[in-house]
């Protein structure tokens, strides 16, 4: 995961809407090994507030955070 690439999401949210309140902060993960364990990836941005982590691709993943600053420090861990 070291060579990842971190690029912020852009998660439009309804303020009534407290899934996606929760997910409006996230980052998209690519350029992983094929198939990385989840685990993985969740313990690289875990100093960023890692709320969820799914897959988007076979070397893509989604890491949801709790807040922008955590985006911030998601950003920082770009591998490129």
């Amino acid at each position: 995961a070291a060579a990842a690439r971190v690029y912020e999401l852009c998660l439009p949210a309804a303020d009534d809407d407290a899934d996606a309140r929760r997910s409006r902060f996230a980052v998209r993960v690519s350029n992983l090994a094929n198939r990385v364990d989840l685990s993985a990836v969740q313990n690289l941005f875990r100093g960023c507030g890692v709320a969820l982590v799914y897959r988007s691709g076979p070397r893509e993943a989604v890491v949801c955070l709790h807040d922008e600053s955590g985006v911030g420090r998601a950003l920082r861990l770009d591998g490129s």
